[in-house]
């Protein structure tokens, strides 16, 4: 994988099961999402489960986001801010991805410098507000 586990099929990978968690999470937990991307819900449901597939995963809102957990492996995304872009991701987000996926801890300053490469190789993006996606076209 290069790169203290880090790859382009790592992204792909988040992007999917970010998708997924969102689509589970919107069908399951009567929730909207505000035009600024923020996660609102109708009800006080601040934390719970849900399903995705047969997977239990725990999830919890905070600020405008949400962190989810999958409760067999502790797997996490954590999507803190605009919730809907499912195809978005952060330095942030990828690296508490990784580190779930491998039980290390990833410095920040490493997944920034990953990720400077990758604008630089144009295999990803920069969409605004600190939030990228991948170039694929």
């Amino acid at each position: 994988m290069g790169n203290a586990g880090f790859s382009l099929e790592l992204i792909r990978d988040f992007i999917k099961l970010q998708s997924d968690l969102f689509d589970a999470f919107m069908s399951q937990i009567d929730a909207g999402v505000s035009e600024s991307g923020y996660v609102v819900l109708s009800r006080d449901l601040k934390e719970g489960s849900i399903l995705l597939g047969e997977d239990e995963w725990i999830y919890n809102k905070h600020g405008a986001g949400v962190y989810f957990e999958r409760k067999r492996d502790c797997i996490v995304i954590d999507n803190d801010r605009k919730f809907d872009k499912t195809d978005h991701f952060t330095e942030w987000r990828i690296q508490g991805y990784l580190e779930s996926l491998n039980g290390n801890e990833m410095e920040l300053r490493l997944v920034k410098k990953i990720f400077s490469d990758l604008l630089e190789k144009g295999q990803i993006e920069a969409v605004g507000g600190g939030l990228y996606r991948l170039d694929d076209d």
